[in-house]
């Protein structure tokens, strides 16, 4: 009995096995599950993410909810137009300095109002992460203090000193060889940002000094 079965019509070669790969390789498959949880919190709500919201991921058990909250609280300070407000003695909150929205935001962008008590929490909460010992956590933890000068300005000055001491120790650190770049990337950020009378008395306490 004789076979017939050729496959001519569409032969498959190895250059064309090549192509695909090489097609893979430029688009793979996305290997960071926590990115596409920070979309579907924003999808599935069809509103801003919320600081709250972000806290509650960054002070979670879980590391990947972790770095979710962390891309969240990025997200907002750099998105949304930030208004800080001073609480009061009574408790009442008083109106304070507003960050001047970005140039790459929208005249639509939604704002956030801040009071320094819960900007205390956000940065004391970053600051934790950045301390973790699992490296996607401390990576991102950095990455969103750069974010935080970067899309707060000089209402981060009160935390520049905390935030120099801890990006410096980083540095310092065997196993976050890794960070050294980016930590001076974010110590940019600190610079460009923050007071420069603040930043250098700190770096001068912490690093130079």
């Amino acid at each position: 009995m004789s076979s017939n079965l050729h496959c001519t019509d569409n032969p498959i070669t190895s250059s064309d096995t090549s192509l695909k790969l090489s097609d893979y390789d430029k688009n793979p498959l996305p290997d960071k599950p926590q990115l596409n949880k920070v979309r579907s919190v924003v999808s599935l709500s069809g509103t801003p993410p919320t600081l709250p919201s972000a806290l509650n991921l960054i002070n979670s058990n879980d590391w990947e909810d972790k770095v979710t909250g962390l891309e969240l609280l990025a997200q907002i300070v750099t998105e949304q137009s930030v208004h800080l407000v001073q609480t009061t003695q009574t408790g009442s909150a008083s109106a304070g300095s507003s960050r001047q929205p970005a140039t790459n935001l929208s005249s639509s962008a939604p704002t956030l109002i801040l009071t320094a008590e819960t900007l205390s929490q956000a940065v004391q909460a970053v600051i934790t992460e950045c301390r973790n010992l699992r490296s996607q956590v401390s990576r991102q933890a950095v990455q969103t203090m750069g974010s935080l000068f970067q899309g707060l300005n000089r209402a981060m000055d009160p935390h520049v000193d905390v935030c120099i001491r801890v990006l410096l120790s980083k540095t310092g650190e065997a196993a976050a060889a890794f960070l050294r770049d980016e930590v001076s990337v974010i110590m940019d950020e600190v610079i460009q940002h923050a007071s420069p009378s603040r930043t250098l008395q700190a770096l001068i306490q912490h690093g130079i000094g």
